[in-house]
């Protein structure tokens, strides 16, 4: 199977002037690379390129949907043109969906930028941003602050064509490389994990960073409602129903304020406002629910008051959140919201059978993690701890490799060990994923051992949920009995808003 390259390129570059003999700049790069190809000989990649003239209102061709789903490299040419042409940023946004499962560095890995012309890092899509190119022009040393392109009126000099001989082996060496899957053979994203977040459609002045929340939501495995690719209504009336219906059982809404409205086409409905207010009515009639809102303090030239940009667009709601950081700071905080608002299991299924549990505890609480060890293997459970004796890295190794293979894991908050310690552990166990699992804990706890005290009480009666599956107080053990550990080894049936907190009281 050939490699397949999809060309994502702006008509404009390709337009020889007026007087000129020669072809456009596109054509001439595609005939160099063609050559080379030919002189390499196989295995000879395989180029895509749409010579069609597609209208702004168009819908998105199913011609070039296939062709970029089918495609495993991305050779987009950079360009004034190109960046400011919707159809060329739809079909990146296009290709990062089919490779999202990569994650970011793998789809950069897949994405080849030529540059037309120089183009401001910071003026380029994000997944662009920092990419290296292969740049057809060069600083004009006679001439401060401007470039001179390889390719002018149809003419080409030899510096164009070493760029091309570069490209071309570029390419070429990656058609070589067997490891290089289709799309086919890529492993299908992991089924999205039932969570909507509606994430409004914003103004086209944030358009760029609205995409990249689509990907990060739905690279964490959420469902973004409405979809990247759904269109809102011409009209309010239309546009009202749609908005609400998608609220509906969304968990919460975001929203990306820049300095422009969005208007419905047909009756100018300002639409940023409209799903602000819609999301205030949702909240209104859902205490659970709330508007988290982008408002970047710092918007190109601009310095602005986000909490003033906020109330421009809507009034304030209850539960409000506006954030005026940088967009990479606004993702680690929308990350963290959602990872400590994970509704807990309805059911958590008990340890099975001989089961391996990870005792996570402080070289100086060894004494009592044992104690705890024996009483698992009174209930039939293998008990595995750290490693303590050997250089850094290899009882990390240990460490790691403890939590792939365990089937729950206990974090152990013993008469030695702090605070710090106890809530750093367990929110190591937040994603499974990250150890190399094949699927999730059957068991994720937190136990206070002696001696009681006030933070430990905190602990217990906030328990940091999206980490552990419960938080087990046995503070009042000096030696854990196999009955005060019948909650890690049973079912969990969780009640409606229940903490996961369990009092050694409770335990059999």
């Amino acid at each position: 199977m050939p490699l397949r390259i999809f060309l994502s390129y702006a008509r404009n570059d390709d337009q020889p002037l007026p007087g000129d003999d020669g072809k456009g700049f596109i054509t001439t790069l595609l005939k160099g690379l063609e050559a080379y190809f030919t002189s390499f000989g196989p295995p000879t990649p395989e180029i895509f390129r749409d010579s069609r003239e597609i209208a702004k209102s168009d819908q998105f061709d199913p011609i070039l949907k296939e062709k970029i789903s089918k495609s495993q490299i991305f050779l987009a040419v950079l360009s004034n043109n190109w960046i400011h042409r919707d159809w060329c940023l739809k079909e990146l946004a296009l290709f990062e969906q089919q490779w999202r499962q990569l994650g970011e560095h793998g789809v950069k890995s897949r994405v080849v930028v030529v540059g037309k012309n120089h183009i401001d890092d910071d003026a380029r899509p994000l997944l662009l941003q920092g990419q290296d190119s292969y740049r057809f022009y060069e600083k004009d040393d006679e001439k401060a602050g401007q470039y001179r392109e390889f390719f002018k009126r149809g003419k080409q000099d030899a510096a164009f064509y070493d760029r091309v001989e570069e490209l071309a082996r570029d390419l070429w060496s990656k058609a070589k490389v067997d490891e290089v899957p289709d799309n086919d053979t890529v492993p299908p994203p992991t089924p999205r994990s039932g969570r909507k977040i509606y994430l409004a459609k914003p103004a086209k002045d944030m358009d760029e960073p609205y995409r990249r929340m689509v990907d990060e939501l739905e690279h964490g495995n959420m469902v973004v409602v409405p979809a990247l690719n759904d269109e809102l209504p011409d009209d309010g009336p239309a546009v009202t129903q749609f908005v609400d219906g998608a609220l509906a059982d969304a968990e919460l809404s975001i929203h990306l304020l820049g300095e422009k409205e969005r208007f419905a086409a047909d009756d100018g409905t300002p639409l940023v406002k409209l799903q602000l207010d819609r999301a205030a009515a949702r909240a209104g009639k859902d205490e659970k629910f709330r508007r988290i809102v982008w408002a970047p303090k710092i918007f190109g030239a601009l310095e602005r008051d986000p909490l003033a940009i906020g109330k421009r667009f809507a009034p304030e709601s209850p539960r409000d959140k506006i954030v005026g950081d940088e967009l990479s700071k606004f993702r680690d905080f929308l990350i963290d919201h959602l990872k400590n608002t994970t509704p807990r299991p309805v059911h958590a299924p008990g340890l099975p059978a001989n089961a391996r549990v990870y005792i996570y505890h402080k070289l100086e609480d060894t004494p009592y993690a044992m104690r705890l060890a024996k009483a698992l293997e009174a209930r039939e459970i293998e008990a595995l701890t750290p490693s303590f004796d050997g250089d850094q890295a290899a009882l990390t190794a240990w460490h790691l490799e403890q939590l792939r293979k365990c089937d729950g894991v206990v974090v152990c908050w013993g008469p030695n060990a702090s605070e710090v310690f106890a809530r750093a552990s367990a929110s190591e166990l937040a994603n499974w994923k990250e150890f190399g699992r094949e699927k999730d804990f059957a068991r994720r706890a937190l136990i206070a051992g002696p001696p009681p005290g006030v933070r430990k009480e905190a602990l217990i009666e906030l328990p940091p949920r999206s980490a552990v599956d419960l938080v087990l107080d046995l503070t009042a053990y000096d030696v854990p009995t196999p009955e005060a550990l019948g909650p890690l080894i049973e079912p969990l049936l969780h009640a409606a808003g229940s903490s996961g907190k369990i009092a050694a009281g409770e335990a059999r």
